[in-house]
């Protein structure tokens, strides 16, 4: 197989109709390219680069009308997976942005390092993530590994830490048990959430654990 892949995609559009945050027809373009260099089996590190530039209406603070203003975000992937054997497999992620508004540009950026460790009838997924972002606008989404028939996409926004914790234990061929446990450990604020999710504290914890049996005849 080739060691090097490299890909693109761009997309210009127009909307007609009014939007969230747009009170007029709008148009905008977005491109993606992605090279990736897999040196054997067990490595394979990539590059991803993806711009959006969209028009939103933005007010002034003199109380004048809205008008339409270009955005732009820029998002950046730097990713490395490497395994030992079958029983260790890792991943390293450097993953930013910038957000460009009325000539005022903010930045986001998220470190992180998983571990998986897979024995005998026990499967462990770790990950450890520093992020620090200026605003909401450069929010980082990463996919982190979760129960059977669940997902978990959340936004690292703000300063702080994110980790969690999967294990998996198959008991017999019919009976399986997950638990995940994860925290986020925030430096910026002293609360957590709004209105009735509202948590006086720096930090916020969700634990889950799933049973599942498989019935044989």
């Amino acid at each position: 197989s080739r060691k090097y892949k490299f890909s693109a995609y761009f997309d210009k559009f127009t909307f007609p109709w009014l939007r969230i945050r747009v009170d007029a027809p709008s148009s905008g373009f977005e491109y993606l390219g992605r090279f990736t260099y897999k040196p054997s089996r067990s490595i394979q590190m990539y590059a991803q680069f993806r711009q959006e530039n969209k028009e939103l209406s933005i007010t002034s603070g003199d109380g004048a009308l809205s008008q339409l203003t270009e955005t732009s975000k820029k998002n950046y992937i730097i990713n490395l997976d490497y395994a030992i054997g079958r029983t260790f497999s890792f991943k390293s992620r450097v993953q930013g942005s910038s957000y460009t508004e009325a000539n005022e540009t903010t930045h986001g950026l998220a470190i992180l390092q998983d571990v998986n460790v897979s024995f005998w009838k026990m499967k462990l997924s770790t990950r450890f993530a520093l992020f620090d972002t200026d605003d909401y606008n450069n929010r980082q989404y990463i996919y982190e590994k979760d129960v059977l028939y669940a997902f978990s996409i959340p936004a690292y926004s703000g300063i702080g830490t994110r980790t969690y914790l999967l294990a998996q234990y198959n008991v017999s061929r019919s009976l399986t048990l997950w638990a995940r446990y994860s925290l986020f450990d925030y430096t910026d604020r002293d609360t957590v959430g709004s209105g009735l999710n509202k948590i006086q504290n720096d930090k916020r914890a969700d634990f889950k654990f799933m049973l599942r049996y498989k019935f044989r005849d």
